[in-house]
């Protein structure tokens, strides 16, 4: 089946807002674009609310099982502990049998691999992808040891991943968490980050020619295909490439890369929202209200008047429905902004005296020079409107250890 191109689902953009703080911080402790690593659980997030995918292996239904299945499987009815998941990841490393068995001579190559992805699925549960960003458990164990060895002393556990070692059943627990995908996020940010070196030792000069999206594309390319699938797309491209003579180019729209590209406006705008309102950003806005609402302040897609409600909150990981952003044409004039904020129960029109004189009460300072704008985020402790959270906002996400 052709992976999908089409616009994320409104959960996906959900998703994104909700954990935009916490990709931000990965994304620095890692020196990542935080749009490839957010976009590349993104892309598999949405194949979990994708309507043309649900009784698909790849849609709802099979990642449902396969979360089940690395819990409980035939061999394990009972719950599936660190011994059985470490025996199952030892066994993934194992040289199979090349030899096929009497029945496979009769019966095409695609049914026999296919049979055998789905038994060794079914019955070890380190073979088995699992959550929002459906990591294959045998990967992230990889990811774990790699991690481990690059970090070597005490203390030395900036993503606080340590304590997976000698405990891969925490580790399944964690990846499977949709309401704190904090575990997730950094191994995903562990897989994102093998991307870059990879693709320059593949063709240093095609990277380099590359714009930063069409990279981010590329990462999350290798993000769900790995190492082995692109090297041997891009050796059977770079041959054909070379018999017609022309100039090879990586390919930036291939599995993952192309939806990605699809849905840069949606992704930037939900990372804008998840960056003010952090994991209290409303559910989904209507993608056509973010690009056509401007700013308060200054210009570019924008945040709906709705977005700074202090009664629209809530935590939804895994989506219970749509509240819509209220009705109301997109080019409301400035008085009509500012009766809508005043009955939220806040006002935007606050003098730059007033804000310093609840910063010099509170010992804290402000560095941004717009603050002279307006910005009353230093009065109700809310995020800066203008990309990030203020020296007063709430403290940003962390790994407790």
């Amino acid at each position: 089946m052709a992976e999908p191109t089409s616009k994320f689902q409104p959960e996906t953009l959900d998703f994104i807002a909700r954990n935009a703080r916490k990709a931000d911080l990965v994304a620095k402790i890692l020196d990542l674009p935080a749009n490839a690593l957010i976009g590349a659980v993104a892309n598999e997030f949405d194949t979990r609310h994708n309507p043309d995918l649900t009784l698909t292996t790849s849609g709802a239904a099979g990642q449902w099982l396969g979360d089940r299945l690395s819990q409980r499987n035939a061999p394990n009815p009972l719950e599936i502990d660190h011994r059985d998941l470490e025996e199952g990841y030892n066994t993934t490393k194992k040289v199979k049998n090349l030899e096929p068995g009497w029945w496979e001579k009769f019966t095409p190559d695609w049914l026999s691999k296919s049979w055998d992805k789905i038994h060794e699925k079914a019955t070890n549960p380190a073979a088995v992808d699992v959550g929002p960003g459906n990591i294959r458990i045998e990967t992230a164990i990889d990811l774990l040891k790699a991690y481990t060895a690059q970090h070597p002393d005490e203390g030395d556990d900036p993503l606080a991943l340590k304590k997976y070692v000698g405990r891969y059943d925490l580790l399944r627990d964690d990846l499977l968490d949709f309401n704190n995908p904090d575990t997730s996020l950094a191994f995903s940010g562990l897989m994102v980050e093998r991307a870059e070196p990879f693709f320059v030792g593949q063709n240093k000069d095609s990277w380099n020619r590359l714009s930063p999206d069409e990279r981010d594309a590329l990462r999350i390319m290798y993000y769900k295909m790995g190492p082995g699938t692109l090297s041997k797309n891009i050796a059977k491209r770079r041959a054909e490439a070379q018999k017609n003579g022309q100039q090879y180019n990586l390919n930036p729209y291939g599995d993952g890369g192309e939806q990605h590209l699809n849905n840069l406006p949606g992704i930037d705008n939900a990372l804008h929202l998840g960056r003010v309102q952090g994991e209290r950003a409303i559910p989904h806005v209507p993608e056509s209200v973010l690009e056509k609402e401007p700013y308060f302040y200054g210009s570019g897609a924008g945040l709906p008047t709705s977005v700074y409600r202090k009664d629209v909150t809530g935590t939804n990981p895994q989506y219970s429905g749509r509240r819509k952003a209220p009705a109301g044409p997109a080019s409301a004039t400035a008085a009509n902004r500012r009766t809508e904020e005043r009955a939220a129960g806040r006002s935007d029109r606050i003098g730059f005296k007033r804000i310093a004189k609840r910063i010099a009460i509170l010992g804290q300072g402000c560095s941004r020079p717009r603050i002279a704008a307006g910005c009353s985020c230093a009065l109700d402790r809310m995020n800066c409107r203008f990309g990030g959270p203020s020296v007063l906002a709430e403290p940003a996400a962390s790994f407790p250890s």
